[in-house]
């Protein structure tokens, strides 16, 4: 009986908290119950009502209004704010006195989805704001713009005046045992950020305490000032082990026409930040590209930067090391590969393609450096300690190695001059392996940065660089297992075998069944079956002799979870490539019987159950609902469907049971 009222209460517990759909229109009334039929009037109203799980849908209309999000979901019951179906939300701040954000919180576990947030014109200004203790945070597909300093367009900048479109700040105090809370696990995705008046800010930035954040596909565009700022050192955290902004992920954005009234504005700029990557990134006529310092004590650290494009930015292509001689600011571990960069410092400010400041142990290798008819390639001052600059291809308008024009050591009366890129390299002993040469990018007047097979750029690669496993090229194709191609494309090297169906998998009772066909196979040697592991590193699980044309393998020790198998094909003079990725999801097989059967009602389970169980009379109708059950009552005579299954509401096994 103890076991059934648990199962009854798990049931009931079940549907109670089930997510629920709420309403906010223009025509609405606080006063009403929140349905589609009679929905609340205000956002913040709804905002205050919501429980775990629930979905606040904000129909057409522009609400004047500042929202404090003080709620919070679960991991398995986020809250959810967004539009209605496709319809225009804006929030604005026009009617407000004050200058809080028009969206704040520092709650966890919600998605912020599809709303315009705008007109905030007042010295620093926000528009969605995360702080102190948010976490697990979704930012999707919303518009922000309109967020100003100042109502005057021709208002004076100055470093006291500021506004910030889009931010995640860790700012949390010490609550005594020196770790204050962070802000993590947010992300920030598929939104636009445009005509915004930041003064001294940013557009869209993170900085403090924040760990663990990803930012992708979001378009910048047409703003004052840097676009993308990640940050640290800059006292945000009152402890200052956890003052950078850390363990973050940048890519697929587009950014453009960021430009600040008193400084280089970039498109990416990581001041401060340890442990970030950035890749696969669209920026051009920005005033950096992208840049990599550190202006305040400290150091920025392990930051990489592949796989990008930066193309006609007006100051240069990227700034790379901490500028200001006053502070102790640096760049350290980091690495610059696999780049493009194209007729950059449009301005002709003579810094060319790179600036070089304080740095140590980093690296700039297989980047494209395309310069425009200024012909100056770099501009280098204070010291780059133990830079490693190879296997670049460098190339000109001019079509002249011999006047590329470079400047080392810049801050020092001047600095030193070198005219051509060979007095260049012998003297800073930087490019041994470098080339000079067109890459003969397929349209670079329409930003078609693909190479041909005949480009100096094609394998060209450091032979020792070995990329990740997630690392892909402008396509999203992987790069090379061999020897990678110099710059943001891979060419693709055909290989004579042609597939009649695509590698593939599917789950068997001991195992995971791996197959693929091929109609012809010329010069082919091997296939080789690939599984990712935990530690995102691939490893062979299997090596099949080409000639076969119908392969198949059971990998019968699976991970338990997400198996992700890719093929590898070898040719004979092992030229390789492979397959898109294959994700399986792998799960033991649940031994549990049930008795007796038939039955009068009372059903045992030969173990405790951590699977929810569904019991289905005849008519499909759901009769019972259960959790964590041992034993379970069914009380009407009758035959049933007993099923197993997980917590997504997967099906993992099925039993007949009839109730005599």
């Amino acid at each position: 009986m103890k076991n059934l009222l648990i199962a009854l209460l798990v049931f009931i517990s079940f549907f109670a908290q089930a997510q629920s759909n709420y309403y906010v229109a223009k025509n609405g009334n606080d006063t009403n119950d929140g349905s589609a039929a009679t929905p609340w009037l205000t956002i913040q109203h709804g905002v205050n009502q919501l429980s775990q799980g629930d979905v606040l849908n904000i129909k057409a209309g522009t609400y004047f209004e500042k929202v404090d999000i003080d709620v919070s979901g679960t991991a398995t019951n986020i809250i959810t704010i967004k539009n209605y179906q496709n319809d225009n939300v804006i929030i604005s701040g026009a009617q407000s006195t004050n200058n809080l954000s028009i969206i704040w919180t520092d709650n966890a576990y919600l998605r912020i989805e599809g709303l315009h947030v705008s007109d905030s014109q007042k010295n620093y200004a926000q528009g969605i704001a995360l702080q102190e203790t948010a976490h697990h945070i979704e930012v999707v597909n919303n518009k922000v713009s309109k967020i100003n300093f100042s109502s005057d367009p021709n208002a004076t900048v100055t470093s006291n005046t500021n506004a910030v479109p889009v931010s995640a700040l860790g700012d949390a105090p010490d609550t005594g045992n020196g770790v204050p809370d962070s802000v993590h696990h947010i992300s920030f995705i598929g939104n636009e950020v445009f005509d915004n008046r930041t003064g001294y800010s940013e557009n869209l930035t993170i900085g403090g305490n924040v760990s663990h954040f990803l930012m992708e596909n979001n378009i910048v565009h047409d703003n004052t000032n840097i676009a993308i700022d990640v940050t640290g050192n800059y006292g945000e955290s009152p402890v200052a082990a956890y003052d950078h902004a850390r363990y973050g992920t940048i890519k697929n954005n587009t950014l453009y026409n960021n430009t600040s009234p008193y400084s280089p504005a970039a498109g990416i700029y990581i001041d401060g930040g340890q442990n970030i990557v950035v890749e696969n990134n669209l920026s051009h006529h920005n005033g950096y590209g992208g840049e990599i310092g550190c202006e305040e004590n400290g150091a920025t650290t392990n930051v990489i930067f592949r796989n990008n494009v930066f193309h006609h930015n007006t100051n240069a292509g990227m700034h790379f090391g901490g500028y200001d001689s006053n502070t102790t600011g640096h760049v350290t571990h980091s690495q610059i590969y696999n780049n493009t960069f194209y007729q950059n410092d449009s301005q002709h400010e003579g810094f060319g393609e790179l600036i070089l400041t304080q740095s140590s142990d980093c690296k700039i290798f297989n980047n494209i450096f395309y310069i425009n008819n200024q012909n100056v390639f770099l501009y280098a001052y204070r010291t780059q300690t133990n830079l490693d600059m190879n296997y670049n291809l460098v190339y000109s308008v001019a079509g002249n190695a011999s006047t590329i024009e470079t400047t080392t050591d810049g801050d020092n009366n001047g600095g030193n001059a070198y005219e051509g890129l060979a007095a260049f390299y012998s003297a800073t002993g930087y490019g041994a392996n470098s080339l000079f040469g067109d890459p003969l990018f397929t349209d670079a007047t329409q930003a078609d940065f693909h190479i041909p097979s005949n480009s100096p750029a094609t394998n060209a690669g450091d032979p020792s660089h070995n990329p990740d496993a997630s690392e892909v090229d402008l396509d999203g194709a992987a790069r090379a297992v061999e020897r990678v191609d110099i710059g943001v494309d891979e060419y693709p090297i055909p290989l004579p075998v042609e597939y009649l169906s695509l590698f593939s998998g599917r789950t068997k009772s001991d195992g995971i069944l791996l197959t693929w066909t091929t109609s012809r196979e010329i010069n082919a040697e091997k296939f080789i079956i690939q599984r990712l592991t935990p530690n995102d590193q691939w490893q062979d699980v299997a090596e099949i002799f080409a000639g076969q044309y119908r392969y198949q393998f059971l990998d019968s020790q699976p991970l338990t979870g997400v198996n992700i198998y890719r093929l590898k094909q070898v040719d004979l003079d092992q030229r390789s490539s492979l397959s898109e990725m294959v994700s399986i999801l792998w799960e033991e097989p649940i031994a549990i019987s049930l008795y007796p059967n038939p039955t009068a009602g009372t059903v045992t389970f030969s173990d405790n159950l951590t699977h929810t169980v569904m019991v289905k009379n005849i008519l499909g109708q759901t009769v019972l609902l259960a959790r964590n059950a041992h034993q379970i009552q069914i009380p009407a005579k009758g035959i049933y469907s007993i099923l197993l299954m997980d917590y997504t509401g997967k099906i993992l096994s099925s039993h007949r049971l009839i109730v005599e």
